[in-house]
């Protein structure tokens, strides 16, 4: 009678584990076009600091595999979340904001994933910038705001320069060799 309870139970549990694992590969995209059309999954040896020790961590990542995708990670800063404006200029100029942005918070960071066109830039890199605000909903105004990757001798907080001649030439060739 032992016998035959023990072969019931491993039966019944080996039926279920190989159903369970039948329901995961049905879940699993099998198509090139649909892997290609998700979110990167990035790592973290893929970001590229460009803020100092005196500031709040800002850094960003890349992947370019069908339509280019940008992630911004920034640091809160006195328990305030961030906000981001990007600038892109390769065959055309786009500047996007937050808002366009695919958000994901964690306790101390957020991350900003932007989805840009490949149309939309050159096959050999871009040019790019961004800034980044910390506003204040008690003071009603930004608490910090910093800029990165511009050319021209600025203020930190003068913003996202309007002019493309004083963004950062990004090349996907030198991005693969620093990741």
């Amino acid at each position: 009678m032992k016998n035959l309870l023990f072969f019931l139970i491993l039966s019944a549990s080996l039926f279920f584990s190989c159903t369970q694992q039948k329901q995961e590969e049905e879940k699993t995209p099998t198509d090139n076009k649909t892997a290609v059309n998700s979110p990167h999954s990035f790592e973290d040896y893929e970001y590229i600091t460009v803020s100092d020790a005196l500031n709040p961590h800002i850094s960003y990542a890349l992947h370019n595999d069908g339509d280019l995708q940008i992630k911004i990670r920034a640091a809160h800063f006195n328990k305030i979340e961030p906000s981001v404006t990007l600038g892109i200029s390769g065959k055309s100029k786009t500047v996007l904001s937050s808002d366009k942005a695919e958000k994901k918070t964690s306790k101390d960071t957020t991350d900003f994933l932007f989805k840009i066109d490949q149309s939309a830039i050159g096959t050999e890199g871009f040019k790019m910038a961004f800034e980044v605000k910390w506003y204040s909903e008690a003071l009603k105004a930004d608490v910090r705001k910093e800029r990165f990757m511009h050319l021209n001798p600025a203020a930190a907080h003068s913003g996202l320069a309007e002019n493309t001649d004083y963004w950062t030439a990004v090349s996907f060739k030198e991005y693969k060799q620093l990741v």
